[in-house]
């Protein structure tokens, strides 16, 4: 008899498990669980390698990922984990930065909901998932940017000067990082850096 937690189950039911992993896998979502009691997790093999560990390297408890959560988004996660835990927010939902396995940061969404209780309610096990949102969140990030390099000289605009390609008087997008293609005109600038 061993004691390693049971295989993750796939949460899409109804696709056997190969086509529901595949599924989630393709899109970047992994899945976990989560034994509050015990911290043992258990996790879909798509979350190991969105954070580019192999689902062997992973180790099966809470702290494995909760020593990877950004310093500075660490507070809140724990904070609105312990809330919606605790009864005080109905769902528990946290946009956050996770350390990969090559030190980079990667911004997940996460969506997690108690499974199981024991006699008295109190939460025993809670699942979810991790959805990789970085392409979204360095777009924000960019658009900001972006903001940020134009507000100052935007109403120092003449009427009628087009500055979309080249940008309002006194603001260089270059400068600010940014490159301005054929494609981007009439939308935004892409960020370069």
């Amino acid at each position: 008899m061993t004691n390693d937690p049971p295989p993750f189950e796939s949460p899409a039911s109804g696709l056997p498990p190969n086509d529901a992993e595949g599924a989630l896998q393709g899109a970047r979502i992994g899945a976990w669980e989560w034994e509050l009691e015990t911290g043992v997790t258990r996790i879909s093999d798509g979350l190991a390698e969105i954070t580019g560990f192999s689902p062997t390297e992973v180790v099966q408890h809470i702290s494995f990922w909760s020593d990877r959560i950004h310093p500075d988004d660490l507070a809140r996660v724990n904070w609105e984990r312990t809330a919606y835990l605790e009864g005080a927010i109905d769902k528990y939902q946290a946009e956050y930065r996770l350390r990969c396995k090559d030190g980079s940061w990667l911004w997940i969404q996460s969506f997690g909901k108690v499974n199981a209780t024991d006699g008295q309610g109190k939460p025993t096990r809670m699942a979810g998932i991790h959805t990789d949102i970085n392409l979204r969140k360095r777009a924000e990030l960019d658009l900001d940017r972006l903001r940020h390099a134009v507000a100052p000289g935007a109403e120092k605009l003449p009427a009628g000067h087009d500055h979309r390609a080249t940008g309002p008087p006194g603001v260089d997008f270059r400068a600010a990082g940014f490159v301005v293609t054929p494609e981007a005109i009439g939308h935004a600038a892409i960020y370069a850096g």
